[in-house]
């Protein structure tokens, strides 16, 4: 039998110690790694964070100079949060709910107003919005360290998995987030107000009324049929309450036969941004508390509910309004059109509501 020369034994050793460390160390060396590119998004989304705080400071700082109560009053601000309503028992759920995101939504704005006394409402609206941005990357950078923190002193491998499965749709999210920041302290139009721009072009030069809170309508006529339009008021950072005005105006005005609701809506990967798709149901989302009130009026009149949407990302709905979005804004607006003349008779009343934020809309 040849003998192994003294290369050959060295190798052979070697990859029998790497074939006994994997074994062994092999799991913990998979979790070093992991824990090593969770660390490195917590840096990422830390930075995104303080970005999103920086640049509401800044904002507030432009109506109120008084950098140390600005920063002071943002502490509390920022660490706000509500208690979702028990549902032991579901019967009457909606309406807690409402009233505790309207309570949340009150000391928010009335926080804002405290910290820029000088602004003027829309001001307000607008930088509420910017400060929801800053909230939300304030809590998931926070929730993200728990975690990380927890692994890190459990050396769990559950922890480290269940944060790894999570740490891309929170990264997507926290991207739209970050990426919403400059269109909200600029005031500028973003993807989200396709729903209420649809409403402008129909309403044009017609005088509205609030009907809701931040909400307002306008009747029109479309070729014999008498529209009800409804829109978020603009041009601060509103979503309104839809629902609350389209059940108003049907409380009001009988023998309305078509309720239309247009919104953005999240695109599937593959799908092209700006896309119109149709469909059945009430387009809005949110909660749930204004589409709730949608479909049960709809379902007390049994009037048939008709939805439009506009594809685009959770990026290109919070962010800057981009051209494929504002490109569909012209079929959006026909489509409306052509489904009021398809779907109602002659005579007829309708209501549309175009869903969305009216930052930058009026």
């Amino acid at each position: 039998m040849a003998e192994l020369l003294p290369l050959e034994v060295i190798l052979q050793s070697v990859w029998m110690l790497f074939i006994f460390g994997t074994f062994f160390y092999g799991q913990r060396l998979q979790l070093f790694l992991t824990m090593r590119r969770i660390k490195k998004k917590l840096a990422q989304l830390e930075r995104m964070k303080k970005d999103a705080r920086a640049k509401l400071t800044g904002s507030i700082m432009k109506v109120n100079p008084d950098e140390e109560t600005v920063r002071g009053g943002l502490d509390q601000l920022l660490d706000m949060f509500a208690i979702a309503p028990v549902s032991l028992d579901p019967k009457g759920i909606v309406w807690k709910l409402e009233s505790i995101l309207d309570t949340y939504e009150g000391k928010m704005k009335e926080g804002i107003r405290k910290l820029a006394p000088a602004a003027a409402e829309t001001e307000v609206d607008n930088l509420s919005n910017l400060f929801e941005a800053s909230h939300g990357l304030h809590m998931m950078f926070k929730i993200v360290r728990h975690f990380y923190l927890m692994a890190k002193k459990t050396h769990s491998p559950m922890t480290i998995v269940m944060l790894q499965m999570n740490l891309p749709w929170i990264m997507e999210q926290a991207e739209a987030y970050h990426a919403s920041l400059d269109a909200f302290a600029e005031g500028r139009s973003i993807g989200d107000g396709v729903g209420p721009m649809v409403a402008t072009r129909l309403i044009k030069e017609k005088t509205v009324r609030e009907v809701a809170k931040d909400t307002v309508s306008a009747a029109i006529d479309v070729q014999g049929r008498k529209v009800f339009v409804v829109k978020a008021k603009g041009p601060g950072g509103n979503v309104g309450k839809p629902g609350e005005a389209v059940r108003r105006i049907i409380k009001r005005n009988k023998n309305i036969s078509l309720i239309v609701t247009v919104d953005a809506g999240l695109k599937l990967e593959g799908e092209r941004s700006g896309e119109i798709v149709e469909g059945s149901g009430a387009a809005i989302g949110g909660p749930g508390v204004e589409r709730f009130k949608i479909e049960e009026i709809a379902t007390e009149f049994g009037i048939p509910l008709h939805a439009i949407v506009v594809k685009m990302s959770e990026k290109e709905a919070l962010s800057g309004m981009t051209e494929e979005i504002e490109g569909a804004l012209e079929e959006a607006t026909e489509r409306v059109i052509s489904t009021i003349l398809g779907l109602s008779e002659l005579g007829s009343r309708v209501v549309v509501a175009g869903i969305g934020n009216t930052i930058g809309v009026v």
